[in-house]
């Protein structure tokens, strides 16, 4: 498979992950204003495509990162309840194009300070490993990525919970996530 097939396959994906979380947390939101604009910003209790940054990174590396900046940056006109919220938002260039950048950066780092590198092989990969990566990460993004809306973004609330709220989410989805790879694994192994 080439760069361009691994970036579109981890954009779908990292898409039909985020549309799955989106739809179940959908239903326990309801009762938010689909108007506004903080509510677009609301942390996900389950963040399925953390675990998406996770793996796509240790199996592809660095080429992997314009497939998931783009899917990140299609998921902001995807948390958009109608094209009339869509066509009335008011883009904050920084705070919505810069946002993606943090997350998948501190997914990066994270990678490259407990493996000391990007891409791993498969041998290489276990749950103390994928543990690791994983709490990290989603310690790394939610401060980043808290830190970075609380300065460039205008109606930005809430940091301390914020950042509690994105380290769970990121943490459960991505075990999820890898829980369900390990569950299809064994049974191709089987």
């Amino acid at each position: 498979m080439n760069a361009v097939s691994k970036n579109l396959t981890v954009f779908f994906i990292f898409i039909i992950m985020f549309a799955v979380q989106n739809s179940v947390q959908g239903f326990f939101l309801q009762h938010f204003d689909a108007q506004s604009q903080t509510n677009l910003f609301l942390p996900f209790l389950v963040y399925l495509p953390h675990g998406i940054r996770i793996i796509s990174l240790i199996t592809y590396g660095n080429i992997i990162i314009p497939g998931l900046l783009l899917a990140q940056l299609a998921t902001v006109v995807l948390r958009m309840k109608s094209m009339d919220v869509f066509l009335n938002y008011k883009f904050n260039y920084i705070a919505d194009l810069g946002s993606p950048i943090v997350s998948i950066f501190a997914v990066w780092l994270a990678i490259f300070l407990i493996a000391k590198k990007i891409k791993i092989s498969e041998e290489q990969i276990t749950i103390p490993l994928i543990l690791k990566l994983t709490f990290l990460s989603a310690l790394f993004n939610a401060i980043f990525l808290n830190v970075f809306r609380f300065v460039f973004q205008e109606s930005y609330q809430n940091l301390d919970s914020n950042i509690i709220l994105y380290f769970i989410g990121d943490s459960i989805g991505a075990l999820i996530l890898f829980s369900f790879f390990a569950m299809i694994n064994r049974s191709f192994k089987d």
